[in-house]
């Protein structure tokens, strides 16, 4: 929407005008945005103090929905709204709809469960798949820092796009800056020797992954650079300019 739905809002005349028409373009934003199979399953009926209140035809819908809550959220955070909660509920009134759901209506090829819409696999197999294949995407990265996702590929034995793989090695990263920023402060005040040497360890792993380079084309300037000089200075202090920051 080329107008950000607040904006929108804000110049309606009369609060149940204001009100009808937030619900009628929530509705239209998600339903363009999400799944194809969800889309004439969800009803958003109310939006109340950062409340989102979303009513489906059936059980089964309804328990699909509960796993794309945060793709929701993320879908509606575009036009600066901040979903703080998600309340989903069944309107079994339309019976020509529950029937037509129970025709739809397969097990899934893992577990067993009924389920809808595309695909033979429950939200919550899918889930435990994604899992399984992001812990694998995040050991084989940890080994090998520089890997690439065309050569993960070749080694991890599951089947992952190129967003995922990133996600995963960006998740990584973060965490370990992350890690350094926190712990640096420590070393600062006390110094430890053994903190400093884990630190700077990890300071070379993380130069690793965002520069997908190996070991050996590593040195004390990219560390620099991707560290920036405060936190540079900060773990290699003591270390001489001579010394094996390896």
């Amino acid at each position: 929407m080329a107008q950000k739905l607040l904006d929108i809002i804000s110049n309606l005349p009369s609060p149940a005008l204001k009100r009808a028409y937030v619900i009628y373009m929530l509705n239209e934003k998600v339903q363009e945005k999400i799944a194809d199979n969800l889309a004439d399953k969800i009803n958003i009926t109310a939006f109340s103090r950062g409340t989102l209140t979303i009513e489906t035809p059936s059980h089964a819908w309804a328990q699909e929905l509960q796993f794309q809550k945060e793709r929701i959220k993320e879908i509606l955070k575009e036009d600066k709204l901040v979903i703080k909660k998600i309340n989903i509920f069944v309107n079994t009134s339309k019976k020509e709809v529950m029937d037509q759901d129970k025709k739809d209506e397969k097990e899934c090829q893992n577990c067993g469960r009924l389920i809808l819409g595309r695909g033979n696999t429950c939200p919550q197999c899918k889930n435990t798949q994604e899992k399984k294949i992001n812990s694998a995407i995040r050991s084989i990265i940890k080994e090998t820092p520089w890997l690439k996702y065309t050569e993960a590929k070749e080694v991890i034995d599951q089947d992952f796009s190129e967003d995922q793989f990133i996600a995963v090695r960006e998740r990584l990263r973060s965490e370990t800056f992350d890690y350094l920023k926190k712990f640096s402060y420590e070393l600062h005040t006390k110094g430890s020797p053994v903190l400093r040497k884990e630190l700077q360890q990890r300071a070379v792993f993380y130069t690793m992954l965002k520069n997908l380079l190996t070991i050996d084309k590593i040195n004390d300037k990219i560390i620099r650079r991707c560290l920036g000089g405060m936190l540079h200075s900060v773990i290699y202090k003591k270390t001489s300019k001579n010394e094996e920051f390896r």
